[in-house]
C-alpha cells in the first residue's frame, strides 16, 4: 500500500500500485471533485441509469454485468479440455475412481439413510436453535430408530416409548427370591395388553378371566409419609366390587407394613399371600356389588 495526498484538501488515501496507475494527475478525491451526473445506456439490457462521471459504469447492475461477461466469453478448444479436466480432478477427489452405474448407488443409499430417520421440529426445542444438536439412535427393546435426547450426559434415553422403558425396568430388577420376567397380558375389560410383573399377578389375572370378573390396573394412589408425598401402585382394581388386590411375598410385607396400614382405614384392599387373594376371589359371592364400571377412586 502506498500513501497519496489529495491536492485540493490535502487528506491522505492509501491505493495500492495498480490502482495508483489509473488515477489521473495530479490526484483529486472523490469528496472534491465536482460528480456531475449523467445518464448512461446499460450494454446489455439497453436501459437509461444515471450515475456520476468519474465513475465510468457500462452496466446497470452487477447481474447485467455478469450475464454480459458469461455470453461474450469465449474459449479454445484448449480451454475447454483443461477446465473440464479441473473438473474430473475434484470430483475423483470427493467421489474416488467410481463409474456412473456406481456413483448413482452410492447417492442412493444416502437418500434412504436419510429418509428412514425421524423428523423433528427445530422451532419446538427448547434448547437454543443454534447449540440443538440431534442424535438418533436404536431402541434397546425392540430396536427401532428414534429421535434421542439432545446433548446431554443426563439425559439419553435407551428406549424408543415408555412401554419397552417400563419393560426393561422391570425385567432388570433382582429380588431377594431373584429376576423376574414381565409378561403382556391380554385385558377382557380394558380391550388391551396389560404389562404383568410377576408370575402371582398371572395367577391373579387368569382366575379372574375364568370368573368372569371385571380387572384393571389401577391409577397410583397418593399417601404420606414423614410429610413426602409418596405413590402407592396396587396390582389390581375390581369396579364391580370396589375392591384392591396386591399379592405379595412376604418379604414384600415386612418392607410395606407402614404404607399398608396406611390404606387400610381408607381403601378396601386385600394384599398378602397369593393363596389368601385367591381365596377371596373364589368367595367374592358375599362382597356386595357396586354395579356399572367406574373409575377408582383417587386417595
Amino acid at each position: 500500500m502506498r500513501i497519496i495526498k489529495c491536492t485540493q484538501c490535502g487528506i491522505e488515501y492509501k491505493k495500492w500500485p495498480y490502482e495508483i496507475k489509473k488515477l489521473q494527475i495530479p490526484f483529486i478525491c472523490k469528496r472534491c471533485r465536482d460528480p456531475g451526473k449523467e445518464t448512461i445506456i446499460c450494454k446489455f439490457c439497453e436501459k437509461e441509469f444515471t450515475s456520476n462521471k468519474f465513475e465510468k459504469r457500462k452496466f446497470c447492475s452487477s447481474s447485467c454485468s455478469a450475464s454480459y461477461s458469461n455470453t461474450h466469453r469465449k474459449f479454445s478448444d484448449n480451454e475447454k479440455n483443461k477446465i473440464r479436466k479441473k473438473i474430473s480432478l475434484s470430483m475423483k477427489k470427493y467421489h474416488g475412481n467410481q463409474t456412473k452405474k456406481e456413483h448413482s448407488t452410492y447417492i442412493n443409499k444416502r437418500k434412504q439413510k436419510t429418509y428412514n430417520k425421524p423428523k423433528i421440529n427445530r422451532r419446538k426445542c427448547k434448547i437454543n436453535y443454534a447449540a440443538c444438536k440431534i442424535h438418533y439412535a436404536t431402541c434397546k427393546k425392540c430396536g427401532k430408530l428414534f429421535i434421542k435426547a439432545h446433548a446431554k450426559k443426563n439425559m439419553e434415553r435407551l428406549t424408543c416409548s415408555r412401554e419397552c422403558a417400563i419393560y426393561l425396568s422391570v425385567g432388570n430388577r433382582t429380588y431377594q427370591n431373584g429376576s423376574r420376567k414381565p409378561v403382556y397380558y391380554f385385558n377382557i375389560t380394558e380391550n388391551k395388553d396389560v404389562l404383568l410383573e410377576s408370575s402371582w399377578e398371572v395367577k391373579v389375572a387368569e382366575k379372574l378371566d375364568q370368573l368372569k370378573i371385571k380387572w384393571i390396573r389401577p391409577k397410583p394412589l397418593k399417601w404420606v409419609d414423614n410429610n413426602k408425598t409418596r405413590y402407592y401402585f396396587p396390582d389390581f382394581y375390581l369396579p364391580d366390587y370396589n375392591l384392591y388386590l396386591d399379592p405379595k411375598n412376604p418379604y414384600c410385607m415386612d418392607k410395606d407394613i407402614k404404607k399398608m396400614k396406611y390404606f387400610e382405614d381408607k381403601i378396601n384392599i386385600v394384599y398378602g399371600d397369593i393363596y389368601k387373594v385367591l381365596e377371596i376371589i373364589n368367595n367374592l359371592n358375599n362382597f356386595p356389588r357396586v354395579g356399572e364400571l367406574v373409575n377408582p377412586p383417587d386417595c
